[in-house]
C-alpha cells in the first residue's frame, strides 16, 4: 500500500505540473487536474484496488475557490481619534489619515509599514477637526495636503514641513462635506484646481493660487439647501475640457460642465447620494457611479447623452446597507468596489454590452447599460467602511478606515483573475479572465478527461500497482 501511495503520488505530481499555468506570476492549477487529482484521493482512501475504470469524472464548476480573489487583512491599527479619510502618499510606501479627536481637534497622522504593523511616523493637530482630504492637485514631485475642516476651512499644508499651511481660505459656512482635485500628479490636463462640497449646499472651484473660487453652483435665493455630500472631478483629457460632478442629501446629482460655465445634467435618485466617481478623470467622460443611503448604487454610462433622457444606467441593492463609498482601481477602470454599512466591501467588475448604444424612436441615440460582475466581498468590521483608497503603484493593495477607529491594510489577491458568484437582484453573473497568457474557460486544460484517466490507469498498471 505504501508503495502504491508513493507511485501514485509521482503521478499526480506530474499531473499537476502539466496543469499549473503561470498568470502574472502566480501558478494556477487547472480545474480538471483539481478535480483527477481529489478523486485520485478519495479512491487511496476508501478502495485498495482503485477500480478507476469504474469512476464517472464530475464536470467542473466553474466556482473555484483557490482562484478567486480574496479580500484579506493584512494589518490593522487603532486610533484614539475618529477616522474620516485616509490617503496614500505619493512616491512614498507610507500614508496619511484625517479625523478629529473628541476635544473637536484636528488630526493629520502619517504612518508606516514594518514587521510589527502599521507604526505612526508623524502626528500633526489643527485647531479644528478635519472631513476630508485629497493629494490631486498636488503636483508630483511635492506632497501637498489639501483639507477640509468642520468649520469651513479649506487648507493646504506641506507634510514634508511639519504640516505648515501653504495656503488657508473660509470656503464654506459650516462643514465642508467633500473635496477632491484635478490636475495634480500627473492625472488631468489643465491648471491644478480643487473642488469643495459643504453643508451650505454650494458647490466651489478653486484655484490654490487665488482666494476666490473660480467658480461656484449655488441654491438659488430663497429655495431650501441640501447639504453637498460628494464631489468629483472628471473629464479632464485637454486643457480645456473639465467636468465636476455633485451628489446631494436629498438624492440630487448636478453635473456642472466648467468650460461652458453651465449645468450639463442633473437628475435624482431618490436618496442621499453618499459617494459618486468617475471611472478616470483624465479621459473623456466614460462611466460615472453614484451610492446612496438606502443600500442602492447606480452605474452611468456617460460616454452619450440623450437630450431629454440623459445617460443608460444599471442599479443594484446587493448591500442592503448603506453604501459610503466606491472606488475604481487605477490600473483596470473596469472594476471597483462598494463599501457598506456593516462593514462589508465588495468588489465589482462592469461589463460592456454588445451593443453600447440604442436608438430611441425619436431617432436619438442613448447608451445601453452593460451588466456587473460580483467578484468577491468580505466582512472586515462591525462598522461603517467609511473610506478605501488604493495604492496607485501597487495592484490590489488598498486602505481603508472605519467607524471603530481601525486602520486596515487590505490585500485583494488575484485581481488578474476572476470567477462568478450568484448573488441575489437578478444580476447576471459570468466568468472571465484578463490576461492574455491564460486561456478560455472551454480550452483549459490540453487534456480530456478520458486521456487522463487512461494515462493514470496505464501508469498504475504499469508500476504494477493494479
Amino acid at each position: 500500500m505504501r508503495a502504491k501511495i508513493e507511485s501514485t503520488g509521482c503521478f499526480l505530481k506530474n499531473v499537476i505540473s502539466d496543469h499549473t499555468i503561470i498568470t502574472d506570476s502566480t501558478p494556477v492549477i487547472t480545474d480538471k487536474a483539481r478535480s483527477i487529482i481529489g478523486y485520485v484521493m478519495f479512491e487511496l482512501m476508501s478502495s485498495k484496488k482503485m477500480a478507476f475504470s469504474s469512476i464517472k469524472l464530475p464536470c467542473v464548476s466553474k466556482m473555484n475557490t483557490l482562484s478567486k480573489s480574496q479580500i484579506i487583512i493584512h494589518r490593522e491599527k487603532s486610533v484614539n481619534y475618529q477616522l474620516k479619510d485616509c490617503q496614500w502618499i505619493h512616491n512614498s510606501a507610507k500614508f496619511t489619515a484625517v479625523g478629529g479627536k473628541p476635544n473637536l481637534k484636528g488630526v493629520i497622522n502619517i504612518y508606516g509599514l514594518d514587521d510589527n504593523g502599521i507604526q505612526t511616523v508623524q502626528e500633526y493637530e489643527k485647531s479644528v477637526a478635519i472631513e476630508c482630504a485629497t493629494f490631486q492637485s498636488s503636483s508630483s514631485n511635492k506632497r501637498h495636503l489639501a483639507v477640509g475642516n468642520f468649520e469651513g476651512g479649506l487648507e493646504i499644508v506641506d507634510l514634508e514641513y511639519s504640516a505648515k499651511s501653504l495656503y488657508s481660505v473660509k470656503a464654506h459656512q459650516g462643514l465642508i462635506y467633500c473635496i477632491d482635485g484635478i490636475g495634480g500628479l500627473g492625472i488631468g490636463c489643465g491648471a491644478p484646481e480643487l473642488v469643495t462640497g459643504g453643508k451650505d449646499g454650494a458647490v466651489k472651484i478653486w484655484d490654490p493660487r487665488e482666494k476666490l473660487p473660480v467658480a461656484k453652483m449655488e441654491t438659488a435665493v430663497g429655495a431650501t439647501k441640501r447639504d453637498c455630500w460628494t464631489v468629483a472631478f472628471g473629464n479632464a483629457y485637454n486643457s480645456e475640457e473639465r467636468i465636476v460632478c455633485a451628489g446631494y442629501d436629498n438624492g440630487d446629482i448636478k453635473m456642472l460642465d466648467l468650460r461652458a460655465m453651465a449645468l450639463r445634467w442633473e437628475t435624482n435618485v431618490s436618496n442621499g447620494v453618499c459617494s459618486l466617481e468617475f471611472d478616470r478623470r483624465d479621459i473623456k467622460m466614460n462611466k460615472l457611479i453614484v451610492t446612496t443611503i438606502e443600500s442602492h448604487f447606480y452605474v452611468f454610462d456617460i460616454k452619450i447623452q440623450h437630450p431629454t433622457k440623459g445617460f443608460g444606467y444599471i442599479k443594484n441593492n446587493v448591500h442592503k446597507h448603506t453604501i459610503w463609498t466606491v472606488r475604481h482601481l487605477p490600473q483596470n477602470r473596469e472594476m471597483f468596489t462598494t463599501t457598506g454599512g456593516n462593514g462589508s466591501i465588495y468588489l465589482w467588475k462592469y461589463i460592456y454590452p454588445e451593443d453600447r448604444y440604442k436608438t430611441e424612436s425619436d431617432g436619438d441615440k442613448i447608451t445601453n447599460p452593460g451588466k456587473l460582475q460580483l467578484i468577491q466581498n468580505q466582512l472586515i468590521s462591525t462598522q461603517p467602511i467609511n473610506n478605501l483608497r488604493w495604492c496607485p503603484s501597487k495592484l490590489g493593495l488598498a486602505l481603508s478606515t472605519s467607524f471603530d477607529q481601525t486602520i486596515r491594510l487590505l490585500i485583494f489577491t488575484k485581481l488578474n483573475l476572476r470567477v462568478s458568484m450568484p448573488i441575489e437582484g437578478g444580476v447576471e453573473i459570468s466568468t472571465s479572465r484578463t490576461s492574455s497568457k491564460a486561456p478560455s474557460d472551454s480550452n483549459f486544460s490540453v487534456f480530456s478527461f478520458d486521456s487522463l484517466k487512461y494515462t493514470f490507469l496505464n501508469y498504475l498498471k504499469s508500476a504494477q500497482i493494479l
